[in-house]
């Protein structure tokens, strides 16, 4: 985002977890982007000043936070008026690999283990409903099911739940 917005524009990231906004401050470095900062805060309460944002962006945010629309209304509060919320999330469930992989079964498991935490990680399929619901007037949606062959980006699935995939173990969804 800090490359799109360009050296006159900023960029800010709020994460609540150090290792992330650290991996984000060694990529905005050898990326040479000087025009961005992070923040460590809660998503539904970050401490930005109100209406103070062009534009508001999430991905695969909100299946971690055990009530989504607190995390809408923090984005809404952010934006100015007239102010663009994009938010990209994720259905678990449809994960899967051809042929069969272990990547099937851990669509099922984080969706045992959101729902035993709280948290929904199919809440894509209510995406759009949760953003009306939070008050955004006049929503759009777009929904894309990635078809991944090769690359980087075969990994998805790790990056999604690379952090807590010790959790499925704790939780006694599987041995370790």
């Amino acid at each position: 985002i800090a490359e799109m917005v360009g050296p006159d524009g900023q960029a800010i990231g709020v994460d609540l977890s150090t290792d992330q906004l650290d991996l984000a401050r060694k990529a905005a470095a050898s990326a040479q982007l000087a025009n961005c900062q992070f923040v460590e805060a809660s998503a539904i309460e970050t401490g930005l000043p109100e209406a103070s944002f062009d534009v508001v962006y999430c991905r695969l945010l909100l299946i971690h936070l055990p009530d989504p629309l607190r995390g809408l209304a923090e984005m809404r509060r952010l934006l100015k008026p007239g102010g663009i919320l994009v938010c990209e999330d994720t259905e678990v469930a449809s994960t899967f690999t051809e042929p069969p992989s272990a990547i099937d079964r851990s669509g099922q498991l984080m969706t045992l283990l959101g729902n035993r935490n709280g948290t929904d990680w199919n809440l894509g399929r209510r995406l759009y409903q949760l953003v009306l619901a939070s008050g955004f007037a006049g929503a759009n949606l777009s929904a894309h099911q990635a078809a991944v062959t090769r690359g980087e980006n075969k990994r998805i699935m790790d990056w999604q739940v690379g952090e807590p995939s010790h959790a499925p173990i704790q939780a006694g969804h599987v041995s370790g």
